[in-house]
């Protein structure tokens, strides 16, 4: 029969959940997060330089337009040589507004960018304008809505009607018109918004499909890198299974010659103890006293006898018995182990200290292996203490679950050692099988509990073994064979 009665299927460690690939496809995915987010933020920023950039352009050529005129303007101006050297003598001067309206016919239908020029003195009066039916009409403190810095200092957003004429949206651009030392008014250039950001729209196409196929690069590569890691990461684990199924069939290979051989040698074993056993016998019934001789004779059984435990503890782990599922009472179980124990205890002056709690804790096991268990930790914990120390172990019912805790005072167990305890054949003792935790383990699942290993503070060891519990009205249900319940993997 095989060391290992189940086995993983190989499917089943193929698909197995190793916390490094989680890890490497999350950060996978952040990496490409966070590349996609830089090019997000330096296509923000590229569109953002463009526009302000495209901007600045078009108000630096207005600006330049609207300081020629200006320039044109004050020397029509010093041509009128008005009387007193004020504007307001020459501000409904039709010449100065037909020069207005004739720059713009001339120069401004063809400019879409264009919405509007005029020209508006120092109370806020409009003086001339392209519009002639605003000549003359006044402008309130309000016509501004917002300044724009990025375009200049002299540069405001407006839809004011008494200044677009329409009302539309414009950026409005303001140059002094000076009559001497004194500024008399200014000339006031309107810049369409619309236009503007239409033009924007067709400029940005440009670097939109640039940005537009870096994305697309960036994802392309961040998505085959990600397809690339998970297909390696499921050959690795693909191998892992291999690896591990090949070592569980070396194992379960070594299990069966192991049980073979263990079978094999108990044979002529228990036959040299008998005829030992005979002859110290003969040896005695003749009178022959030889102390020597019986005391060699005597460790010579002894020897055997313990081989002999040993070879049978392989034979039960390579080929366990089925057990028979029966309601057990786990405090009574304790107890028993407790008072078989006891002389052993009391020579080795080691206290046991038993808790119950004051429900019953009943589950469905094997008594046998239950007991075995029990019996397999106290003396465990024994071999790890001085004299003089005690065993805490503690049994209650915590909700559906009945929970057996057996605490030591040893040294525990040291950190590198915590995962390979209930691995078979391995030992932390000079002399032993190692098979004695994997037992206790396979008797727990068995049964459908749990056991796992914790460090008691400030030093020790402490087992947790967690049982489903059953009601005391099951205990006359038929038993059932251990097989049944759980198949166990070790």
């Amino acid at each position: 029969m095989p060391l290992f009665r189940d086995a993983t299927p190989y499917a089943d460690l193929s698909r197995t959940k190793y916390p490094w690939m989680v890890a490497a496809y999350c950060s996978s995915a952040l990496a490409l997060c966070v590349i996609l987010g830089i090019a997000a933020w330096g296509a923000s920023v590229d569109f953002e330089e463009a526009r302000v950039s495209n901007l600045r352009s078009e108000i630096n050529r207005l600006r330049s337009h609207g300081v020629r005129t200006v320039i044109r303007l004050q020397e029509l101006m010093n041509v009128e040589n008005a009387a007193d050297g004020k504007l307001s003598n020459v501000q409904f001067n039709a010449k100065l507004t037909d020069f207005l309206y004739d720059q713009w016919n001339r120069h401004i239908p063809d400019d879409p960018s264009r919405l509007y020029a005029g020209i508006i003195d120092s109370n806020g009066r409009i003086v001339a304008h392209y519009r002639r039916e605003l000549v003359g009409k006044k402008i309130g403190d309000d016509w501004e809505s917002a300044r724009v810095p990025e375009a200049g200092d002299d540069v405001v957003e407006t839809s004011a009607p008494l200044m677009t004429g329409t009302g539309e949206r414009a950026l409005d651009i303001s140059i002094p018109i000076m009559h001497g030392t004194q500024e008399v008014g200014a000339y006031h250039s309107g810049f369409r918004l619309a236009w503007f950001e239409n033009e924007l729209a067709l400029k940005r196409r440009e670097t939109t499909l640039r940005w537009g196929a870096a994305f697309a690069v960036i994802t392309i590569v961040g998505l085959t890198a990600g397809v690339s890691l998970f297909k390696v990461a499921r050959r690795l684990a693909s191998l892992q299974g291999v690896v591990a199924m090949e070592h569980v069939r070396r194992l379960a290979d070594l299990g069966t010659l192991a049980g073979g051989i263990a079978h094999e040698v108990r044979n002529p074993m228990n036959a040299i103890r008998l005829n030992l056993h005979v002859i110290k016998k003969l040896i005695t019934s003749q009178g022959i006293r030889d102390d020597q001789t019986t005391q060699v004779m005597d460790e010579t059984i002894s020897e055997m006898e313990r081989v002999d435990g040993l070879l049978r503890t392989m034979l039960e782990y390579a080929r366990p018995a089925v057990g028979t599922l029966q309601i057990v009472d786990c405090a009574a179980e304790i107890r028993s182990v407790a008072t078989f124990l006891s002389p052993l205890l009391e020579r080795e002056r080691i206290a046991l200290k038993m808790t119950f709690g004051p429900e019953p804790c009943m589950i469905r096991a094997d008594r046998g292996q239950f007991r075995q268990v029990v019996l397999n930790l106290v003396k465990n914990a024994m071999e790890a203490m001085k004299s003089d120390a005690s065993i805490d172990v503690d049994c209650r019912r915590n909700g559906d679950l009945v929970e057996v805790t057996l605490a030591d005072e040893g040294p525990g167990i040291s950190p590198e050692e915590r995962e390979q305890i209930f691995e078979p054949f391995f030992s932390t003792k000079e002399i032993g099988t190692g098979l004695g935790l994997t037992l206790c383990r396979r008797y727990v699942e068995g049964a459908g509990g749990t056991i796992h290993y914790e460090v008691r503070e400030p030093h020790g060891a402490r087992f947790v073994i967690r049982l489903p519990a059953v009601s005391p009205a099951s205990e006359h249900e038929p038993a059932e064979p251990a097989e049944k319940l759980k198949s166990v993997t070790v």
